[in-house]
């Protein structure tokens, strides 16, 4: 195979139809990489990779990022590329996205009116049940900064789930980030949240 022809791959593999959408309900692309003769290249959806030399006859593996990339709503993070998308951001004062894997969920809410960490886990809580319900003080290191929050542990239909609720409010908005999972042994974190927390926590910023 010749230069050329590797061009060709490359152009339809990075067509116009899969470029970058700035729209709030589009999921994020999964990075891609190009593995040429044992040789790996980072690859960008849309814009063309430059190659040096000749190929004749090249074994070429296109290779699927394992994360995705959020951002939105002044907050960005990279998460399980396996997780489901789902984005409700028709009412512009109350904006969320949901990312969801098996056991472990990701909620990002960006709100029109100031709503804390507290507030947030007590309307949980009358939901679910205060009887039923048990909320304490958090910490968790997101990114740099470590940022306190609140645990919301409760049991529906037999299921203990939990639910840490951070907040990056200003004195007119609200951004609040939900961490939900289901616990296999009543106690735990599930496996896909220790995994899924991990990518979160090397990668997370708040976009001033």
């Amino acid at each position: 195979m010749k230069k050329e022809s590797v061009f060709v791959l490359l152009f339809s593999i990075l067509s116009p139809t899969s470029a970058f959408s700035l729209d709030e309900t589009s999921e994020p692309l999964q990075a891609h990489s190009l593995e040429i003769d044992g040789q790996v290249h980072s690859i960008e959806l849309g814009r063309p990779l430059v190659l040096s030399g000749s190929f004749t006859n090249p074994t070429v593996k296109l290779i699927a990022a394992s994360t995705r990339h959020f951002e939105k709503a002044g907050v960005e993070f990279n998460y399980p590329a396996s997780f489901t998308w789902e984005a409700d951001v028709e009412d512009r004062e109350a904006k969320s996205w949901t990312l969801s894997g098996n056991d472990f969920k990701i909620m990002v809410f960006s709100l029109g009116t100031r709503m804390t960490a507290d507030s947030y886990s007590k309307l949980l809580a009358t939901k679910f049940g205060v009887e039923n319900t048990k909320v304490s003080p958090v910490e968790r290191k997101l990114g740099k900064n470590t940022y306190e929050g609140r645990l919301l542990r409760t049991t529906l239909v037999g299921t203990a789930i939990s639910q840490e609720v951070f907040e990056f409010t200003s004195e007119s908005a609200s951004r609040l980030i939900v961490f939900s999972d289901t616990l296999p042994d009543g106690k735990n974190a599930s496996s896909e949240a220790q995994d899924a927390l991990h990518m979160v926590t090397q990668s997370f910023k708040i976009q001033e």
